[in-house]
């Protein structure tokens, strides 16, 4: 009995596998710490590619659908705590001169 109980009158309401994988790679192509210096985050080469389909992704799929599958991805991907804070903050130190 591995099944999840689920309060009566509430819906259980699944993501596709294929948003949510296109979800999770739009968010690790942002980019991550390096190995070599763990507290420096290294954006990816296309990050401002990646974060226009996140919201392109929000957009049409979420408003479209009336469903918040691709928020909840990335909600469970992190992407405030693990990326944008992160970005944001080397936007600020490098003098916020570039987009």
């Amino acid at each position: 009995m591995d099944e999840e109980v689920v309060p009566l009158g509430h819906d259980v309401q699944v993501v596709d596998p294929d948003v949510r994988n296109y979800v999770y790679g739009l968010v690790t192509a942002l980019g991550g710490f390096n190995g070599e210096n763990a507290d420096q985050y290294v954006l990816g080469d296309d990050a401002l590619a990646c974060l226009r389909d996140i919201k392109r992704w929000l957009k049409l799929h979420d408003e479209k659908n009336n469903r918040m599958d691709v928020a909840r991805c990335l909600g469970e991907a992190n992407l405030i705590n693990g990326d944008l804070l992160p970005i944001l903050s080397l936007w600020w130190a490098s003098g916020q001169n570039t987009r």
